[in-house]
């Protein structure tokens, strides 16, 4: 999408005032372009300071200005780094130049021709619109896949929540059923609560883009504090019946996105409510660190093989961790804890139970 032709697009012209300017006129003459002029290198620097510019035209023959070495400023500088350069003067005075500037800034001999010059210029400006005019547009479809991703994500989230409640209490019914028939229907419900949650990551997965990253808003709150809403408010309802306890050691205050580690926190214990078996929860934030925070939450229950596949089995170990990967189960959490630099790992082991180790980093 390119910018409108009524769009004025500036231009910096660096030549001597005092002499019989031969650039200016010229380029004024052109549709849409503004001159910015200067006469010297630190007004030029000034004026790109202040304004976007599609292109420079330096004279070599000014005396006020060495022309390279403000083109040198130029490209030494982050924002200018990339605009176009064209020198102009007598043919003597460019050359030995040509073959040091190739590819980085264009020369044109004097006299100058000014349709050439005319020329020049309006195909610079017109590309200096088309480059605005496709950032532009790239900008727009970035801000829209990351609301995008944001609603898919919340949405997720709040279906998640409803349909692990299905499968915790198909998994009761199943457990205690008595009839052959209570016992299929039960297994009915959690197959196809386990395929709607397969669904669920797979939309999730596919909208996202390379771009949509969760960009964290930074609060202050207590993460010990958090955990222990959670589990009493939060995901912990799913817990009902179960032994919990959250302990916390040093200082846990954080700066972190509450509402995202809010929601890492409930997957957790979504994940320990459908596969815990009912076995106590012990929940501790490590604030011992001067520089992260750490949750452990964990239980004695050991997860079955499907389940482990779910969780841990969809990418490689990491044997410097001692810990499994992490599967499409706990994607939402570990995303969050990527997003914010730290990190999530889990496991679980004969004799040592289920466990998951969210890492923050305190700012």
């Amino acid at each position: 999408m390119d910018l409108p032709l009524s769009i004025p697009v500036s231009v910096l012209v660096v030549e001597d005032v005092l002499l019989d300017r031969k650039v200016t006129p010229v380029v004024e003459q052109i549709d849409d372009v503004i001159v910015l002029a200067a006469d010297n290198g630190p007004a030029a620097m000034s004026v790109l300071r202040g304004h976007p510019v599609a292109l420079a035209l330096l004279d070599l023959e000014n005396p006020g200005v060495n022309a390279f070495a403000l083109a040198e400023s130029i490209r030494a500088t982050e924002h200018t780094r990339e605009m176009p350069i064209v020198f102009l003067g007598q043919p003597e005075r460019m050359r030995g130049f040509e073959s040091e500037w190739a590819g980085s800034a264009e020369f044109l001999a004097k006299p100058i021709d000014p349709h050439i010059l005319r020329s020049k210029v309006g195909a610079y400006a017109e590309l200096y619109r088309q480059r605005r005019g496709l950032a532009d547009q790239v900008e727009k479809l970035e801000r829209i896949a990351q609301v995008n991703a944001r609603v898919v994500s919340a949405l997720s989230h709040d279906i998640r929540t409803p349909l692990s409640v299905i499968m915790i209490n198909a998994e009761l019914v199943l457990r205690r059923a008595e009839t052959p028939a209570i016992r299929q229907a039960a297994e009915r419900m959690k197959a196809a609560a386990s395929a709607l949650s397969h669904q669920i990551v797979h939309l999730v997965n596919v909208a996202r883009t390379p771009k949509s990253d969760l960009h964290p808003q930074i609060d202050r709150f207590d993460l010990a504090e958090l955990v222990q809403e959670r589990m009493s408010t939060g995901a912990g309802h799913f817990l009902l019946g179960t032994e919990l306890s959250c302990d916390s050691d040093g200082d846990t205050s954080c700066q972190a996105d509450r509402v995202l580690v809010e929601q890492a926190i409930d997957q957790l214990l979504l994940v320990v409510a459908t596969y815990g078996d009912g076995a106590r929860v012990r929940a501790k934030v490590n604030g011992s660190s001067p520089r992260s925070l750490t949750l452990r939450i964990e239980t004695g229950t050991i997860l079955p093989e499907t389940a482990k596949q779910y969780l841990f089995g969809s990418r490689l170990p990491d044997p410097r961790l001692g810990v499994s990967g992490l599967g499409v189960a706990l994607d939402e959490a570990d995303r969050i804890a990527r997003a914010h630099g730290g990190s999530l790992i889990g496991d679980s082991r004969e004799r040592e139970g289920t466990f998951f180790e969210l890492m923050l980093p305190r700012r």
